[in-house]
């Protein structure tokens, strides 16, 4: 039987939940979110200081109104779509050993909004399968309890592929550690995803939040000695996901269910992106509305000192 793992954080809570208030607080420049542009030839364009204010300014103006942030949105969405295998560009910045602190925050500051595609390596060989869930549906389950939704469904099929491609490349079954709702899925519609362990919300729905996630799996990712695992998740959220892994002392590993094409989104209800208009989790319902939403989640636990953009790798920390 996998072991059951409980949260205490409401949905309200997220982006605090994704964040240690008692964390020291980074240089003022890393404030600010930077604007999705290429940091190659705007420092070209720009001096430091210059680029800080640039950036500032920027950001101030896209969050000024819930028109910009709707605008920026829309953009960013459309950047996102067509260009996300392109935007991992930052790896031949300057080397940050000369770079000064304002130039390191800008550097993870506009990595932060450029950075959207996890890399597919070599996830056979992982020693686990991680898989956090993304979104939630409608009352259903016994007590009135929620039913995974549509997004999670899809995630539970893809650990019983990968599975499935680890037995078939002759590899050891991996440790498998899933939030509840992919646990499930994939229990519900027989994938044939067994989970070692699952991370659970309490009776009353208090929401489990990404790190909260991680911090329930922690003493377990320890005990077992897991170095290394292929993520499971949606993938506007694997980036954010890889890194708070890579936080907890494990190397990240993409797989090709997280690229465009991986899973058949529309087979399970979803739109061709991975959304379902049914969650009732809103910020989940449409990438327009995840997107500012996954910002802003960046930024709060960069801040908080919980990820780290300042490279666009995903090793263990």
């Amino acid at each position: 039987m996998p072991t059951t793992i409980s949260a205490d954080t409401t949905p309200s809570q997220e982006l605090l939940a994704d964040g240690d208030a008692n964390s020291s607080t980074p240089s003022q420049a890393m404030r600010a979110l930077a604007p999705p542009m290429s940091l190659k030839w705007l420092r070209v364009l720009l001096p430091t200081t210059a680029l800080a204010w640039a950036v500032i300014v920027t950001v101030l103006w896209l969050w000024e109104s819930s028109r910009s942030e709707a605008m920026f949105a829309d953009y960013l969405s459309t950047i996102v779509q067509v260009h996300a295998k392109h935007l991992n560009f930052v790896t031949d910045a300057p080397d940050r050993a000369t770079e000064t602190q304002t130039q390191q925050d800008l550097v993870q500051a506009m990595q932060m909004v450029t950075v959207w595609v996890l890399p597919v390596g070599d996830y056979v060989r992982a020693d686990a399968i991680i898989g956090l869930s993304f979104g939630q549906g409608a009352p259903g389950g016994p007590n009135g309890q929620p039913l995974p939704g549509a997004t999670n469904n899809a995630l539970a099929w893809s650990v019983g592929a990968l599975l499935r491609d680890i037995k078939a490349a002759g590899r050891p079954r991996p440790k498998v550690l899933l939030q509840w709702e992919i646990a499930e899925a994939g229990k519900n519609n027989d994938y044939g995803v067994e989970a070692d362990l699952v991370a659970h919300v309490n009776e009353d729905g208090t929401y489990l939040s990404t790190y909260g996630v991680l911090q329930k799996f922690a003493a377990y990712i320890a005990s077992q000695g897991i170095k290394t695992a292929a993520i499971v998740a949606h993938p506007d959220h694997a980036v954010r996901v890889a890194k708070v892994v890579q936080h907890f002392g494990v190397t990240a590993i993409g797989t090709p269910y997280l690229q465009q094409g991986g899973i058949a989104w529309t087979d399970f209800s979803c739109d061709e992106l991975g959304y379902s208009n049914a969650s009732t989790q809103d910020f989940t319902v449409s990438r327009k509305k995840y997107i500012i939403y996954e910002l802003k989640t960046r930024f709060s636990m960069v801040f908080r000192e919980q990820i780290d953009f300042s490279t666009d790798d995903f090793e263990a920390l």
